[in-house]
């Protein structure tokens, strides 16, 4: 019995320094978890900062460019209405011009200065100036000839849709916010590329925002800095400003080292494993012997029992044989008397 207890004390001494190490491992493992918890809520605050601030510049330029676009309405839908409207004006003045009576005048004998409609001409010898009498025409010689030329009839009517169809463009255009039909073009142009541009930015917004709105974002931000704060006061650290690199870097070390304290307390709880399966064996051996003892036990006083029952019937039994005995002898010895008295009496 003695080693066995030796061993059992022994193995409980061996379990209590493997609880003491995997309590010891569990520490680590803890401080290791806060550790790595407080990096990865940096490193968190880091990128939650910066997608909110890449959240603000997007949604900046964003309002820019809808700012832009309203300086360009000339869609193409509005494009393709002043375009008509230009064609049909173009149209509307090549029609008079063609139904028109042409005008030509050439300089002989020399150089020539003409003032047609009030705008000085000058022509070189051989020279030709040429025109289309859609309206009245004034065309002078200075100090030489007067010339005023005058369209047909039916002219009128053909000037008359040139002006409607140039009244119609015009209409357009002030409506559209340009001058003419090229200004219109370049508007376009600068829409497109605009809207082009906003689908993007709107597109890099969504991915930002990525189901959040900018509320949300910033409200992760406060929550992630009052934490830090809550654990550095905690910890008796100052929250230090830190960069995405090297926020990160600090949150790779800590799952390196939270992996490594992991692996260590499962160590440690290993051996408290190994050291209680041993105590307990020993235990259900010392157990077991309990048992046979106190079996053992209860056979030898049943044995002593039945021994001293033996020894009580043997006493019972001398007793009983030797009264018997005795007995005899008494009747032996009075049988002797009697014959010995007959004798006497017969001598």
């Amino acid at each position: 019995w003695e080693p066995t207890r030796a061993e059992h004390d022994r193995m409980q001494a061996e379990v209590v320094s493997a609880a003491r190490a995997a309590q010891s491992a569990r520490r680590d493992l803890d401080r290791a978890t806060v550790r790595g918890a407080r990096a990865r809520d940096a490193a968190d605050l880091t990128a939650s900062r910066k997608r909110l601030a890449d959240v603000v510049e997007a949604e900046a330029q964003i309002n820019g460019l809808r700012a832009e676009l309203a300086l360009h309405p000339v869609d193409a839908g509005t494009l393709r209405e002043i375009e008509s409207a230009s064609q049909a004006a173009e149209l509307a003045a090549a029609s008079h011009a063609a139904g028109s009576a042409a005008v030509v005048l050439r300089a002989l004998g020399g150089a020539r200065s003409l003032v047609i409609d009030g705008r000085r001409i000058d022509l070189a010898e051989g020279d030709a100036w040429q025109g289309a009498l859609t309206d009245p025409l004034d065309i002078r010689l200075p100090g030489v000839l007067d010339v005023e030329l005058r369209p047909e009839a039916g002219a009128a009517d053909r000037a008359r849709t040139v002006q409607r169809a140039r009244d119609a463009l015009a209409d357009r255009l002030r409506a559209a916010g340009v001058a003419t039909t090229d200004e219109a073009r370049a508007s376009h142009d600068r829409r497109r590329d605009l809207e082009a541009d906003l689908t993007g930015a709107q597109a890099r917004l969504r991915v930002l925002l990525d189901g959040q709105s900018r509320d949300d974002l910033a409200d992760r931000v406060e929550v992630l800095e009052a934490r830090l704060a809550a654990s550095s006061d905690e910890a008796s650290e100052p929250a230090a400003e830190s960069d995405a690199g090297s926020d990160a870097e600090s949150a790779a070390g800590s799952a390196l080292s939270i992996a490594q304290a992991t692996e260590a307390e499962a160590a440690a709880r290993e051996r408290l494993d190994v050291a209680r399966e041993r105590a307990q064996a020993l235990g259900e051996r010392v157990e077991s012997m309990r048992v046979e003892l106190t079996r053992a036990d209860g056979l030898v006083h049943a044995v002593a029992e039945q021994v001293a029952g033996q020894e009580s019937r043997l006493e019972s039994a001398r007793q009983a044989r030797s009264a018997q005995a005795l007995e005899s002898a008494e009747a032996t010895a009075a049988d002797a008397l009697g014959r010995a008295q007959r004798e006497v009496d017969a001598a």
